[in-house]
């Protein structure tokens, strides 16, 4: 699966393998997934960040995740977001962006430790605790 990330502006466009955009809030990101060492380059940005070209394999704090397709888009969407001043994503938007049938992380996430993974605030809005 490959991705192209384009920045516009103020919001970055995620296109999937079946081009349907996804976008996020963000404000100049480098989330190019070019490897060189197994790692994308924007995990190098962040601390207790490393992630896999396509996301399926993240290590965040230490602690490694291995994930499908549709919980990887999520990943990549909000470590891109975590780079920006703006790294809160509403949960609701994440889901539909990504075409999740969930209503709620709490179920695409239901075998990962999900406070190790994010934050969630009042508004609804989800980021990735780093």
């Amino acid at each position: 699966m490959s991705s192209k990330i384009t920045i516009h502006g103020s919001v970055v466009n995620v296109i999937e393998n079946n081009n349907a955009p996804i976008y996020i809030d963000a404000r100049a990101v480098d989330v190019d997934a070019s490897v060189s060492n197994g790692t994308s380059r924007a995990s190098a940005e962040i601390p207790n960040f490393e992630c896999s070209p396509d996301y399926t394999r993240v290590s965040l704090r230490g602690k490694a995740f291995r994930f499908g397709a549709l919980q990887a888009s999520i990943i990549r969407i909000l470590h891109g977001a975590s780079t920006t001043s703006s790294p809160w994503v509403s949960e609701r938007h994440l889901l539909a962006q990504t075409g999740s049938r969930s209503e709620a992380l709490r179920h695409v996430f239901r075998n990962h430790d999900r406070d190790a993974l994010f934050e969630m605030d009042p508004l609804g809005r989800v980021r990735l605790r780093l």
